[in-house]
């Protein structure tokens, strides 16, 4: 029984309690202004307190706030940078072939042969030496056998197999490659060949037949869709051959041809 009385009163304290708050807060006729007033001055410190507390916590939001600003700002800037810098070293990358093609097409041979520029897309994976494969194929009127040349009329290859996009370019330095060729200062005869897909060679040359280091080797226009005349390389030494019957020359290449980007294929002499 005590604790109900004990419910009920109380209850009508909290009443009594809300009621005068109300009116104080209310303060019908102004009766109520000392108690105001003195309510006021004792909420003031903790009002003060309150207030400050919440400046604080809305300067920590805003603080919050502006470093995820800055983050997404950072990150945006970063994106940007990055956009330009590959922008610029793609920019600077074709000056840079521009620059190279324009070298290139000027040391060309271009009023003895039509020419198809391509870029090297792929090389033999094994490094040997083997082939290349460029951009352009049969839809460029390039054919099996075409002769490739760089600058300065130098051959480095012929075309070997052709897809409609590209095609594979047997380097000179290929074992399977052969063309004619002879010495342009004593006319002396034979074939350059790939040796061990590292290096090119002058063979079968009579033993009559004068060969000098530094002396220029070109091809002599026998050989199948080759024009005379194309740089092989320069005789580095000179030897016999095993057996004795021909004399054989390596020859020092004028190129290096794991170091091409571009090349040239002949389609038409003129």
């Amino acid at each position: 029984m005590k604790p109900r009385l004990f419910g009920i009163n109380l209850s009508k304290m909290v009443l009594i309690v809300a009621a005068f708050g109300l009116l104080v807060f209310l303060n019908p006729y102004k009766l109520f202004s000392p108690v105001r007033s003195v309510g006021l001055y004792i909420i003031y410190p903790f009002q003060k307190l309150a207030y400050a507390g919440s400046l604080k916590i809305a300067r920590a939001r805003e603080f919050l706030g502006s470093i995820g600003r800055l983050k997404q700002e950072n990150t945006r800037l970063t994106e940007e940078n990055q956009r330009i810098s590959a922008e610029n070293a793609a920019l600077a990358d074709a000056a840079r072939e521009n620059d190279f093609l324009r070298e290139q097409l000027r040391l060309l041979p271009r009023e003895q042969f039509s020419l198809e520029a391509a870029y090297i897309i792929s090389r033999d994976p094994y490094g040997a030496g083997n082939w290349i494969e460029i951009s352009k194929g049969d839809d460029y009127g390039i054919t099996t056998g075409m002769p490739v040349i760089v600058s300065e009329s130098v051959l480095v290859g012929r075309v070997g197999e052709v897809h409609s996009h590209s095609a594979q370019i047997i380097l000179i330095t290929n074992s399977e490659s052969l063309v004619n060729a002879l010495d342009a200062e004593t006319g002396a005869r034979g074939v350059v060949h790939g040796e061990y897909n590292m290096g090119i060679a002058l063979d079968l040359v009579l033993p009559s037949d004068t060969l000098n280091p530094g002396e220029r080797v070109i091809t002599s226009g026998t050989s199948e869709g080759v024009p005379r005349g194309l740089y092989l390389g320069k005789i580095d030494s000179v030897t016999m051959s095993s057996d004795g019957l021909f004399r054989r020359a390596k020859l020092e290449a004028p190129v290096r041809l794991n170091m091409l980007q571009t090349v040239f294929v002949i389609t038409q002499s003129r």
